[in-house]
């Protein structure tokens, strides 16, 4: 199945929250993850949020992720997006490239930037 055919089945809705935003992953109606995204505030990069998402074992390697995340990205709030990656972690460094993130350093881990246009 391709991620184009799964456009219409993903959705994330917004969870109640104070301390972040955050979006429950949902596949047709059923519950499949989580996308959080916490705001920082410093000198270096003014405000900006980071990202942390998880989709279950089994429902991985379908793209529900990155279209998750597309989703998520243009309803949040916010303008300017960080992500840390472990190098290994090949599929979530596939995913936010596919959603346009670029690297801005790659040392021990990818640092990750995504700004909305």
């Amino acid at each position: 199945m391709s991620s184009v055919n799964l456009q219409g089945e993903i959705e994330v809705q917004p969870m109640k929250n104070n301390r972040f935003e955050g979006w429950r992953i949902y596949r047709s109606g059923a519950r499949c993850g989580f996308i959080k995204f916490t705001i920082i505030t410093e000198r270096v990069f003014k405000n900006y949020a980071t990202i942390e998402f998880l989709i279950p074992k089994p429902m991985r390697g379908r793209h529900i992720g990155r279209i998750a995340l597309k989703k998520a990205i243009d309803r949040s709030i916010h303008k300017k997006f960080h992500a840390r990656v472990r190098k290994t972690n090949i599929p979530s460094f596939k995913a936010l490239t596919a959603v346009g993130f670029r690297v801005h350093s790659d040392k021990r881990q990818y640092e990750m930037i995504y700004k909305k246009p």
